[in-house]
């Protein structure tokens, strides 16, 4: 132990030695230096000696600094020079480090930004993905003339197809819903705002010749039982914009075509030849091309003008892009003189709905200054005749003292007035403007002030098709406006163009709404505007108005709008049209795919809710029924003689119509009141009755005591017991229908569910009887009403059934309801019955 003592004892003493400076140790058994066993030395290695043995009192910077010097260069090199394999952002701390250092040397602090910079001219560019090269075309114009070739665009389609769910209808990319509100943001934008819809995919005919001729054709496709036609006065006169329902020839009340609107062009001299342009929906184009062909006998004679495209000519022809769609811009004509041209991207038609769409109409369309200077050459010297100018003077004077709320009394529905406006792009505001901030309140006036027949206020170099042309490529482009803007001396202020200013035509056509009395909608309600003007100025106009405060909607909101102003839609509610029929197969396609998509745990069993057809409403199969039905119990034999198998011979041609006859309609809605007796009317009116016993009559429900109605749901006639329950009990809702029995349920699942879809993808025989009240109609639209706050429909029912529920059912009783069920529920419910005329929207 003593030896490894003093070993360790040794070792520490030596270790303590080497940090003294390495001197030799003055301890027991050595002995110390004499100053003869000492080497003689000179001065300076002396005092290095001294230095060593002991600790220096002042420090010699000079001699410690070069002495280091080749330490300090390294230092220095090494914070000079980046790490091998580290950016230089890469060198920060933690928490000075930002993502966009990697690509923005600004980011960087400015000692680096030079080290930067030559790392990164240094650095190889990686090459793109070839799929971005793809996705960005060189030129997007003819990128999206190629798309075009099958579903047409709007010009605000790439406006649209960022903000809103697109839809493929009748050969064009039309707006469905936006990506960020709902329901109500639309109705609060129609009822108290405005709300805005681009419907330039209507298509424009335009009819030439003379008028006693042209009148002659086309009064074969209309009846007065069902409203104005053509001939009347004020819309020959151009004043008013005419709508009427148009029928195949000598086939009315059978085979409708569909509504149209019209507008007879004014002309400043009289002349006999006169022009017509009729508005019509593209799914009715092609029938109606083909019977006005027919009638006038006439002949293709040329493809007609291009469609307006800002893709040069020369670059369509290299990418084989038609320049038009030939079957979209054609020229008819024949040896009686009339000529028929398919106007097809001519115009652009935007509506506005709301009462303060005025006020941003007002915004937006400022009057020219007819004094300005014009330049050489341009379109706008036509108003150097005294006719056309003094016609423009008035009509901005109009339009300027015009009130921003006009009712009904100061503007008639319908009322036309051309205007000639500036460019709307330079009145772009600077942020969008609030309407829910500005107040406004409706004008009373004692008499109507516009149209004024004394004067041609619908007047319109628009309908020129020079005009329109020259209108449209001397428009400024919106990069030349915008570099002129950049370049004001102040922002903000008046852009001048000078004589580069445009002035573009347009046309407005007011729209009243809901202009009756009833506590299912609102009066007044979806009144607004219509505004035409050239195509290639979509845009133009377009941005300016959001900007002003519009709202943009698309058809789903089209859809609620018309729910609420109790309007029919074409091709929605059309079911007795070619287009209507086909429209509803293609939705009952969709249907029963997404039915068939649900697992089977997950969908409804309409063999047990006792509904024959839930996804198609069988308007023949309910008519036929009925028919036999009368016929069993002798029910008004003298008026409805007719054997059901003679109905619907020929194919895709139905066997009923939509009564749309004013006076039938009027004697209906009577029924709904007390005190008439029904035999004595039906024989007042036996030969009106008798024409129109295979009519289906509209009828507006109201759900006051609670339910939902949607599309396909039955309508039921009650019982007498039903009635008297709810007389008898206050918070009875309705009845309930009892599970009907499954034929298929004693099969193996899987050919169980076989037979079910086979079944219900099979045409029914039988919806009189097909559950334990007799059905009388269908809904073919119905939803929440803002207005009414529950839910309210649109319906239509047998005129035979709705007869027998008359005299069998409500005789007797003071309350007029129907029972309302949804294809999915078993549970009935009351509804008011309410008859309207039901204006034609589109």
């Amino acid at each position: 132990m003593s030896s490894k003592a003093g070993g360790r004892k040794r070792k520490r003493d030596s270790s303590i030695g080497s940090r003294a400076g390495n001197l030799p140790a003055t301890g027991a058994g050595v002995s110390a230096p004499t100053p003869d066993s000492v080497p003689s030395t000179s001065t300076a290695d002396t005092m290095d000696v001294q230095d060593q043995a002991t600790p220096a009192s002042d420090l010699n910077v000079i001699a410690f600094a070069e002495k280091r010097s080749r330490e300090i260069r390294t230092l220095l090199d090494a914070l000079s020079t980046a790490p091998v394999g580290k950016q230089i952002f890469q060198q920060l701390p933690r928490h000075m480090r930002r993502r966009a250092m990697s690509y923005n040397i600004k980011r960087l602090p400015k000692r680096l930004r030079g080290l930067a910079a030559k790392q990164t001219s240094q650095a190889k560019i990686p090459k793109r993905h070839r799929k971005k090269y793809r996705k960005r075309p060189g030129n997007k114009k003819i990128a999206y003339a190629k798309r075009q070739t099958v579903n047409q665009w709007l010009e605000t389609h790439v406006w649209h197809a960022k903000r809103f769910h697109m839809l493929t209808k009748w050969g064009y990319k039309v707006a469905d819903y936006p990506n960020d509100k709902g329901f109500r943001a639309a109705f609060r934008a129609s009822a108290e705002e405005c709300l805005m819809t681009d419907m330039s995919y209507l298509v424009c005919m335009e009819l030439e010749g003379p008028e006693a001729v042209l009148l002659e054709g086309i009064q074969q496709l209309t009846a007065s039982d069902i409203g104005r036609t053509f001939a009347f006065k004020d819309y020959r006169d151009g004043h008013l914009e005419g709508t009427c329902i148009l029928y195949e020839p000598q086939k009315y009340p059978f085979n409708p075509i569909g509504p149209v609107k019209f507008i007879w062009q004014a002309a400043l001299n009289d002349s006999v030849s006169r022009k017509i342009n009729l508005w019509l929906h593209p799914c009715i184009t092609d029938q109606l091309r083909e019977i006005l062909v027919k009638i006038f006998q006439m002949e293709l004679v040329s493809p007609g003008p291009p469609v307006a495209s800002d893709v040069a000519m020369d670059e369509a022809e290299k990418l084989e892009i038609p320049a038009y769609v030939s079957a979209d811009c054609l020229e008819f004509s024949g040896d009686t003189g009339i000529i028929l041209r398919i106007l097809k991207k001519q115009f652009v038609r935007l509506r506005l709905t709301g009462p303060k769409s005025t006020l941003v109409l007002k915004n937006v369309l400022l009057n020219v200054d007819f004094d300005a200077e014009i330049a050489e050459g341009s379109w706008k010297h036509a108003f150097g005749d005294p006719v056309i100018r003094e016609t423009a003077l008035s009509q901005a004077s109009v339009w300027k003292e015009m009130s921003a709320t006009p009712n009904e009394s100061a503007v008639r529905n319908a009322s036309v007035l051309g205007l000639i406006v500036r460019d709307p792009r330079l009145a772009l505001p600077a942020s969008k403007v609030s309407l829910s901030r500005i107040s406004a309140t409706a004008d009373d006036a004692e008499c109507s002030r516009y149209p004024d027949r004394s004067k041609k206020l619908s007047f319109s170099l628009l309908w020129n098709g020079e005009v329109r042309e020259r209108v449209r490529t001397e428009r400024v482009t919106d990069q030349e406006m915008n570099r002129r803007r950049s370049a004001l001396p102040v922002p903000g202020m008046d852009l001048q163009m000078g004589v580069e200013e445009s002035w573009i035509p347009v046309v407005l056509i007011r729209n009243s709404g809901y202009n009756r009395t009833s506590r299912l909608s609102r009066l007044e309600y979806g009144a607004g505007w219509d505004i035409i003007m050239p195509s290639g100025w979509g845009m133009s106009f377009w941005i300016p108005l959001v900007y002003n405060g519009a709202r943009v909607c698309g058809q789903r909101d089209l859809r609620t709008v018309s729910l609420h102003e109790l309007s029919l839609q074409l091709p929605f509610d059309f079911p007795d049209s070619k287009a209507g029929i086909a429209e509803k197969l293609d939705s009952r396609k969709q249907l029963e795919a997404k039915h068939q998509r649900y697992p089977p745990n997950k969908r409804p069993n309409f063999l047990k809710l006792g509904v024959a057809s839930p996804f198609l409403s069988p308007w023949n199969v309910l008519f036929n029924n009925w028919i036999r039905f009368s016929s069993e119990i002798s029910l008004f034999k003298s008026v409805f003689e007719l054997e059901a198998e003679a109905i619907g011979k020929e194919d895709n041609e139905p066997g009923f119509h939509i009564i749309r006859n004013l006076r039938l309609l009027a004697i209906l809605k009577g029924f709904l009141g007390e005190g008439k007796q029904l035999e004595e009317v039906i024989n007042g009116n036996l030969e009106l009755f008798s024409k129109h016993r295979q009519g289906l009559v509209p009828v507006v429900l109201n759900l006051s005591s609670g339910g939902a109605a949607t599309e396909f749901a039955l309508i039921c006639a009650p019982t007498k017991e039903d009635l008297e329950c709810r007389k008898a009990t206050s918070d009875f809702g309705g009845p309930v229908e009892p599970k009907h029995p499954d034929p298929f349920r004693k099969s193996k699942a899987r050919e169980r569910r076989k037979l079910q879809m086979e079944k219900l993808l099979g045409d029914a025989d039988n919806v009189l009887d097909q559950c334990s009240r007799k059905t009388i109609g269908y809904v073919i639209k119905g939803g929440f009403s803002f207005i009414c706050g529950h839910n309210i429909a649109v319906g239509f029912c047998s005129l035979i059934g709705f007869l027998w529920m008359v005299r069998d059912i409500w005789m007797g009783q003071s309350e007029r309801k129907v029972l309302v069920r949804s294809a999915h529920s078993f549970q009935y419910r009351f509804a008011d019955v309410e008859m309207d005329i039901l204006d034609v929207k589109f």
